[in-house]
């Protein structure tokens, strides 16, 4: 399997020049798709500014300079993607990985009281041995639920970097959501209806924004909060 990418075969979602050097660093497999991740190394040189080659990434990294949800990552293929929280621990700077209304990833600049905190979707849910159930979440993660409310779509709020589960969005009339995929992308309000009654893949969402209200497909919607964000958002 290839390292590297080409420049110009990479994501639309990269926030990076598609002009310059040939290639860019294909993060690893893992929990984000290419889509929605991007390497750990491209991240540092070519959004924050923090390298301008591969040894001055490493050198960072290996000082343990950087944090992805709370723990020090030395790789830089390691894959970084949606509502992921970066830290700085020189400057003491946090972001979190968004989406803009450009459909481009971006970081948004957080304060520390939410560098323990990550959304993250709920993606899928199993139930195992012994009858209990399993929440995948969009980043991977395997949680074990008590509570049956928990439905595909909805958001569990967890505490980083231990993982453990701290609050639940609902997806339904009144949480307020992000949109991550189709012509709306990095818009966000207020769901104000749930159209229609089939599966999640099928059903759509009304949203209502600062500029007015749109549908789009319910899978579209990441919830990150109640009636309001609970998280810092970025003003596109």
């Amino acid at each position: 399997m290839s390292k590297h990418l080409k420049r110009i075969t990479m994501p639309t979602t990269w926030p990076m020049q598609r002009k310059g050097s040939k290639f860019v660093t294909k993060p690893n497999p893992g929990p984000h798709s290419l889509k929605y991740g991007l390497s750990l190394g491209s991240l540092l040189k070519e959004i924050l500014g923090y390298a301008e080659n591969s040894v001055e990434i490493k050198h960072i990294l290996n000082q343990g300079l950087v944090t992805v949800d709370g723990k020090k990552r030395a790789d830089p293929k390691f894959p970084v993607g949606l509502m992921d929280v970066i830290k700085n621990e020189k400057t003491g700077e946090g972001y979190r990985v968004l989406l803009n209304t450009k459909a481009k990833l971006c970081l948004v600049p957080i304060p520390k009281d939410e560098f323990s905190v990550k959304p993250c979707k709920i993606a899928r849910k199993t139930m195992i041995s012994g009858k209990k159930l399993q929440v995948t979440l969009h980043d991977g993660r395997n949680l074990l639920a008590d509570s049956a409310e928990y439905k595909v779509g909805d958001t569990i709020i967890i505490h980083l970097p231990d993982g453990e589960p701290k609050g639940h969005f609902r997806l339904g009339r009144g949480a307020f959501a992000i949109i991550i995929n189709g012509k709306h992308t990095g818009e966000y309000g207020v769901i104000e209806e749930i159209i229609g009654k089939e599966s999640i893949e099928k059903t759509r969402i009304m949203l209502k924004t600062k500029d007015g209200e749109f549908e789009t497909l319910t899978e579209y919607a990441f919830v990150i909060g109640e009636g309001k964000p609970a998280i810092t958002m970025k003003e596109n």
